[in-house]
């Protein structure tokens, strides 16, 4: 099982209630849109003081967010400029584009083995992202192994509030690298569309997937839609009522360069579906490890109350 955080982020949801208009729209919301169809009696017993505990009976992966307390993901503290993985061989840090640990150097994922001292082996992910977390400019030591960890590196970084891009552009020993990180509805096509702009139609693309947790499955369809003819197929979903939807590329201006994707054990959700899309027509060369895959759908629904 991976696990996934941004170094220096961790909240907890508050408790909430909600009034009975609302509670109203929310039952409607589940009768249409969750992945089964909701058993009466569970939907009636849903009551304003703990809506959560009673939608997790209906569904486990829903969840009411009040926009007004919850910790946005472009509002994050203070942090290394990072996102921390845990997998069976340790902890990783994949850095963000300009972000304080890429301008220490680091371009690409690193073994995170201690932060101020105290090693974080064996320590719980929550406990971790507690220790690289603090205030703007605090000074945080952070030892790391790069490759085959023939040589620890001791780095010294400050602490900075960032907004990590749907996309970046970062160079790896010579080689321009696009790394998805996520897919952000009416964003990461518009941002990659855009860097490639001035590449001309001969130069080899890579893109780099290996940390893309998913994100928009539109977007992801949207984004493959640039490599692909107008027309071509790139998915066919299946609703709970047997009701097929049948999407096609648009007939849009297309990016013809080689492309290779690289993936790892980690590429989930949306963009395990767009490397899929592009590797089914041809389009795109992947390299790496097997993909983790496509574990839920995600449908968000704002209410009256926002």
């Amino acid at each position: 099982m991976l696990q996934i955080a941004f170094a220096g982020l961790i909240w907890t949801m508050p408790a909430m209630g909600v009034d009975s208009a609302v509670l109203g729209e929310i039952r409607d919301v589940l009768k249409e849109h969750a992945l089964n169809e909701p058993d009466a009696t569970l939907l009636n017993a849903l009551e304003p003081g703990n809506i959560n505990s009673g939608l997790q009976q209906i569904d486990s992966w829903a969840v009411l967010m009040d926009a007004s307390n919850s910790t946005s993901a472009n509002e994050r503290p203070a942090g290394i400029g990072a996102e921390l993985y845990a997998t069976a061989a340790g902890l990783w840090l994949m850095p963000y584009a300009d972000g304080p640990l890429m301008r220490a150097g680091v371009v690409d994922r690193v073994k995170l083995l201690s932060v101020e001292g105290q090693a974080v082996e064996g320590k719980p992910l929550a406990d971790v992202v507690q220790l690289l977390g603090g205030s703007d400019g605090q000074i945080l030591r952070l030892e790391i192994c790069r490759g085959n960890c023939d040589a620890p590196e001791v780095l010294s970084l400050p602490l900075e509030t960032y907004r990590p891009r749907s996309i970046e552009q970062v160079t790896i020993e010579g080689q321009m690298v696009y790394r998805l990180r996520s897919f952000v509805s009416s964003e990461t096509r518009v941002f990659l569309q855009s860097l490639l702009a001035a590449v001309t139609g001969e130069i080899p693309l890579l893109l780099d997937l290996r940390e893309c947790q998913g994100g928009d499955l539109y977007e992801a369809m949207n984004t493959a839609a640039l490599f692909l003819p107008a027309g071509q197929e790139l998915a066919t979903a299946l609703d709970r009522s047997g009701i097929s939807q049948r999407y096609s590329s648009p007939d849009t201006n297309k990016i013809a360069n080689p492309l290779t994707i690289l993936i790892s054990g980690n590429t989930a959700s949306a963009g395990e579906i767009f490397a899929g899309i592009l590797q089914a027509h041809g389009r795109a060369r992947l390299v790496g490890m097997r993909s983790y895959g496509k574990c839920v759908s995600q449908t968000d629904n704002r209410l009256s109350d926002g």
